[in-house]
């Protein structure tokens, strides 16, 4: 009986045991140590009443991302910066951050803002150059305001937007790889202008994984796949939904 009732005590300490770790791995998945480069967006301001842990702080404009191991910034436009020193910051001035973010369980002081505490963080003018519009660090460079780039255009319709031709050139091999997210399309759209004419595309077709050259029209019945290379079996179709052999004309 003994036996049995300090069996049932260690299965209970062992379920509260992972029941606090499986909360602090919780926790400890909203916080992190960052690094990234901003823009000051207001002048750095000491608060009597501090709100920081640190007697200054600074909001900052998130431009590029260097070190984030847990993805705490992945869906933050800017952060606030709290330390101990003065730094003079003044807003549009480039930064360089490398701290602690609070996200998780913590002091009102901590939580939601990057804490420059150990002696290895710091927040230090960017080093490189820029302006308003583009900041350059070491082999870095990235586009400070969001929104679309225009090469030849004036008005971008994409991220990236060109008019003219574009030459990819490497070592052998050359690559132009394109990535989607799971389950999504891939591939490249052909089509030119006027009205009512044909596009073309080449793509890897998320919801199969297969290699599919497809044409559509503006207007139905028009357009179909053309052309399907099945994945994991590689039968290819040619104007037919079910290949069943190598090839199926």
């Amino acid at each position: 009986m003994r036996t049995m009732r300090g069996g049932a005590i260690l299965l209970c300490v062992l379920a509260f045991a992972g029941q606090v770790w499986g909360g602090i791995d919780l926790v400890l998945g909203q916080n992190g140590q960052v690094k990234f480069l901003g823009t000051v967006a207001a002048d750095e301001a000491h608060d009597v009443i501090p709100i920081c842990y640190g007697d200054y702080h600074v909001s900052v404009n998130i431009g590029a991302i260097l070190e984030d191991p847990n993805k705490v910034l992945k869906d933050l436009d800017s952060v606030q910066v709290c330390y101990e020193t003065a730094h003079k910051l003044l807003s549009g001035e480039l930064v360089e951050v490398c701290g602690h973010y609070w996200g998780g369980t913590c002091p009102t002081q901590y939580c939601g803002r990057v804490q420059i505490t150990a002696k290895t963080d710091y927040i230090t003018h960017a080093a490189g150059y820029g302006d308003n519009d583009w900041m350059v660090s070491g082999d870095l460079m990235y586009s400070i305001p969001s929104g679309n780039v225009g090469i030849g255009t004036s008005q971008p319709g994409e991220k990236l937007h060109v008019v003219g031709n574009i030459l990819v050139q490497g070592a052998s091999p050359a690559w132009l790889r394109l990535m989607g997210e799971l389950g999504d399309d891939a591939g490249v759209s052909m089509t030119t202008t006027g009205v009512g004419v044909n596009t073309w595309e080449v793509l890897r077709e998320g919801s199969t994984s297969s290699f599919v050259i497809r044409e559509s029209f503006p207007y139905p019945p028009f357009g179909d796949d053309r052309m399907v290379v099945k994945a994991r079996t590689g039968n290819v179709d040619i104007a037919t939904d079910a290949p069943d052999a190598k090839q199926h004309v």
